[in-house]
């Protein structure tokens, strides 16, 4: 389970070179909008969760019916299987908090051992917050400010390689910092308490 620090330092766009697209070729992108995914359970493609998800019917998704649900007292993740092992790519994700004092996101998992980067939408500090670290304790590297209340959909994004990681909003980038990943996979997190909604993920990977 990843730990979270509160050392921060900053991880600026305008000290790097200009940063990358997340999605370079839309041609590589696989999708999950989880409208063809059973209800009441987590969604194929996935690994058997850490905590409580599942898919849920939704009158306000971000798009069709169906939204991906997760809820629970525990920190929890829930692993893409086609993504392991990875050494560079990028996802993206449309989440929701609706209830709890932290917040939800997406990480490139190194394992244990390994590095790992979590960009995390924390709506209680009006932010989206990067992490890294290794061996599952992770310090904050970098945060933007970002008004986002409960119950409102945002859109964030993560691209990671072995010399940087980059975190993006609404497919803009915002956050940046050097990395020392080797391989990786994707997952989805949510916070001790929080309950999260998401949907629309996309990702592309190169292993």
């Amino acid at each position: 389970m990843l730990a979270l620090g509160l050392l921060p330092s900053c991880a600026t766009l305008s000290t790097l070179a200009p940063p990358p697209s997340l999605f370079p070729d839309r041609s590589d992108v696989e999708q999950f909008d989880f409208e063809r995914h059973s209800l009441g359970q987590p969604p194929e493609g996935f690994e058997a969760p850490r905590g409580h998800w599942a898919v849920v019917d939704s009158p306000t998704a971000a798009s069709g019916n169906q939204v991906l649900v997760r809820g629970g007292q525990a920190a929890s993740r829930l692993a893409l299987k086609r993504s392991e092992p990875a050494r560079a790519g990028a996802a993206e994700v449309a989440l929701r908090i609706l209830l709890g004092s932290s917040g939800a996101g997406l990480v490139c998992d190194g394992g244990e051992g390994g590095s790992s980067f979590l960009l995390k939408a924390e709506n209680h500090a009006s932010r989206v917050a990067l992490y890294g670290g290794k061996n599952g304790t992770l310090t904050m590297v970098g945060q933007a400010p970002v008004a986002n209340p409960k119950g409102e959909w945002l859109r964030i994004g993560l691209r990671c390689d072995d010399a940087q990681v980059i975190g993006y909003v609404g497919g803009k980038p915002i956050l940046r910092s050097r990395s020392d990943l080797g391989a990786f996979n994707f997952a989805l997190v949510s916070d001790a308490g929080v309950t999260a909604q998401f949907d629309d993920f996309e990702y592309w990977v190169r292993k």
